[in-house]
């Protein structure tokens, strides 16, 4: 493990994991090399950038610590310090972390989409978000992550129509990107944030398709069960309240009415959940 050449082929495998998702495999692979070599700043990072996947920002936030103690002018730990800070809600931390990385790496795009992100997520300065976002489609015209930093923006900003155009520049470079698929279906959730049943159809098919493209995403499962489970909660809740109108005519009303009326009413979420189903694709109707 010390030759340099097999640590910089572990280290691009382990990059590969990352790239996939499978970031246990990675994580593995990882901490071979830093019982070897505890300084190595950039398996740091990358177990950093493992333990943030697997929604571990504590773990992250102090591993790409370590890795910027060893390496302070390098923007790769700080650019991921600032993502785990925004996970952990830190957002004023997450925001200077990611202007330093920006400060450190003027010319990389992916220290700018950082940036956006992270002053998306805090709410603040949406402005200088847009910019920023805007300088990371101009240094990386052709990565889909520019253009879904540009769609994060535009959700906190309520421009939806933006961040559907933004979204769908992402899908035209790579059409099978999961993070665009689950952001589409995000915006069409945060869009009709009331919900109605096409719409809540709709937002299941995005997030099944990014289920579908990458398997391993728990962030698009979890979003795809949130939706189920609105749905059912929102049945759930019509066919409640119709129970309860009837209670209230009962005793004050002909037996015939009693009838009529909750089968009048079942209507409503019966409809609703037709509707809903009927949107969905064939395997998740199933």
């Amino acid at each position: 493990m010390t030759d340099l050449t097999e640590v910089s082929s572990t280290l691009q495998r382990a990059t590969v994991l990352c790239d996939l998702g499978r970031y246990d495999e990675a994580i593995r692979l990882l901490h071979a090399v830093l019982a070897r070599d505890p300084q190595n700043v950039a398996s740091l990072c990358l177990l950093a950038r493992s333990h943030l996947g697997q929604g571990s920002a504590a773990d992250a936030l102090r591993l790409a610590s370590s890795a910027i103690s060893l390496a302070p002018e390098h923007e790769w730990p700080h650019r991921i310090a600032s993502l785990a800070l925004s996970s952990l809600g830190r957002d004023d931390d997450a925001v200077t972390a990611a202007r330093t990385a920006v400060r450190l790496a003027p010319h990389t795009a992916q220290c700018y989409i950082t940036l956006a992100q992270v002053l998306a997520a805090s709410g603040r300065d949406l402005v200088e978000a847009r910019d920023v976002a805007a300088r990371g489609v101009a240094l990386a015209p052709h990565d889909p992550d520019a253009y879904l930093a540009v769609s994060t923006v535009a959700v906190a900003d309520s421009l939806h129509a933006d961040a559907v155009s933004a979204v769908h520049r992402a899908l035209a470079l790579d059409p099978d990107n999961s993070a665009a698929h689950n952001e589409l279906a995000r915006i069409q959730l945060h869009k009709h944030r009331t919900g109605n049943a096409i719409a809540l159809a709709q937002a299941a098919r995005g997030f099944a398709t990014a289920v579908r493209t990458d398997p391993r995403s728990t962030v698009s499962r979890q979003n795809l069960d949130l939706v189920i489970h609105l749905f059912l909660a929102r049945t759930a809740y019509g066919i409640f309240l119709i129970a309860w109108i009837a209670s209230r005519f009962r005793g004050s009303a002909e037996p015939a009415v009693l009838r009529v009326i909750p089968a009048l009413l079942l209507a409503v979420p019966i409809g609703y959940a037709c509707r809903f189903i009927a949107g969905l694709p064939p395997q998740l109707r199933a």
